[in-house]
């Protein structure tokens, strides 16, 4: 039988939550139907997101674990008649990174009916102890008797938007339309909006006539999923000035929600479909303008690629990002040239490779372009230590293409 807490949280109100260090958080919904209704197929689901506001991940019944594991969903009930709680949302708060400040959790009446059909519903927010225990911070009710399909339940989020601030937790209890999250965005955007700065929102959402946006390290920025739909499509833009004849490579890394590579697409594997196509490799960096440019139609990736790490390597033996200076990435639209965004690089780099930023795809169909700047090693892409460091596994098959220069060194790749 399902515990509730001594702390009722009123509709609108915050509580702090309060845990031990290392604990875990659990938010856990029970529910049940008016006897001789048929039971309604509720589902809860939760949004993870940015500072932005902007949806990075969900955790729901067909997608069960996400963040690396830190949220992992129970799994779907169809009746309503668990012993314990129906749906539970498991929380690994210190897993969570800084850049996410808000978790929206939401219930859809997916199929049979609507609220009207629920008898009662609660949420209890628990603390789960090192033995597995539990520990129940705080509850609130779902509203029910209603003719809505959708309830914004309630928001874990980070006092006054602070990044790694501490968190607190809001009964919203907003009924809302459709069956599930994708559908309930309208009503999720008007609830979560109201913590995000106004002028954040504009600037972080790309459009065709937005002001280039300068990205600092850690930025992200939303492409809607509808912004290249007529055809304009964009590239990736970069450049850098090389001492000493440095041969630098762009290279775009596809992998998998699992992190298994799908395509590693670069100055020998120029193309991935239609959906990816690398103009060609650049090997002094010489010249105005972009030094190498990949081209990206995000409608014709495959649904089953879910993030493109836009990676830089010095190819030449010996050469690191200490010789490097001016480096930049920037998204710019094929059709006219405007200029979305650009990403100045803003830190040191020793190693020979780079994780200049990442292109992430959203469970709304967009699309995230984040400025990341992480120091890996490897001459290639792909190399053993490039994939170690980004936690890829799998082969690429360009490589079949090539074999290794003994005058190079083990990492050198020639064309044979």
């Amino acid at each position: 039988m399902v515990k509730l807490s001594d702390v009722h949280v009123q509709l609108g109100g915050d509580i702090e939550v309060t845990r031990a260090p290392g604990h875990d958080l659990e938010v856990g919904l029970s529910w049940d139907f008016f006897e001789g209704m048929s039971p309604v197929d509720l589902d809860c689901s939760v949004l993870v997101m940015d500072f932005a506001g902007m949806v990075i991940d969900a955790c729901y019944y067909n997608n069960l674990t996400c963040l690396d594991g830190a949220i992992k969903h129970s799994g779907d009930s169809l009746t309503g008649e668990a012993e314990n709680f129906d749906e539970a949302i498991q929380i690994d708060i210190d897993e969570l990174g800084p850049e996410i400040t808000m978790l929206v959790f939401l219930v859809n009446a997916h199929q049979g009916g609507n609220f009207e059909h629920v008898e009662s519903a609660f949420a209890v927010v628990s603390d789960v102890l090192g033995d597995g225990k539990k520990k129940a911070l705080a509850d609130v009710s779902v509203g029910c008797g209603q003719k809505s399909t959708g309830c914004v339940l309630g928001l874990l989020y980070r006092r006054d938007g602070q990044m790694g601030g501490p968190w607190l937790f809001r009964n919203v209890g907003k009924m809302c339309g459709g069956t599930n999250f994708v559908e309930s965005m309208p009503e999720i955007k008007a609830v979560t909006n109201q913590f995000i700065d106004p002028g954040l929102l504009e600037e972080r959402t790309l459009t065709v006539n937005s002001k280039s946006f300068n990205m600092k390290k850690g930025d992200s920025v939303e492409i809607p999923a509808d912004l290249f739909r007529t055809g304009d499509d964009f590239y990736i833009g970069l450049g850098w000035t090389a001492r000493y004849g440095l041969d630098l490579d762009a290279s775009i890394l596809g992998v998998d929600t699992e992190g298994k590579l799908i395509t590693c697409v670069n100055f020998a594997n120029q193309r991935y479909g239609n959906a990816i196509n690398h103009c060609g490799d650049n090997q002094t960096g010489a010249g105005n303008g972009d030094d190498e440019r990949i081209n990206i139609d995000l409608d014709k990736i495959p649904p089953y690629v879910h993030k493109l790490y836009i990676v830089v390597n010095i190819y030449t033996t010996g050469g690191s990002f200490e010789q490097v200076s001016d480096a930049y990435v920037r998204m710019v639209s094929i059709g006219n040239g405007h200029e979305f965004c650009r990403y100045n690089l803003d830190s040191k780099i020793s190693t020979n490779g780079l994780l200049f930023a990442q292109l992430i795809r959203g469970p709304l169909g967009n699309w995230q372009l984040n400025a990341t700047a992480r120091p890996c090693n490897g001459k290639v892409a792909d190399d053993s230590e490039m994939k170690q460091a980004l936690k890829i596994t799998g082969d690429s098959s360009w490589r079949g293409k090539f074999h290794r220069s003994a005058d190079d060194g083990p990492e050198c790749c020639t064309i044979a």
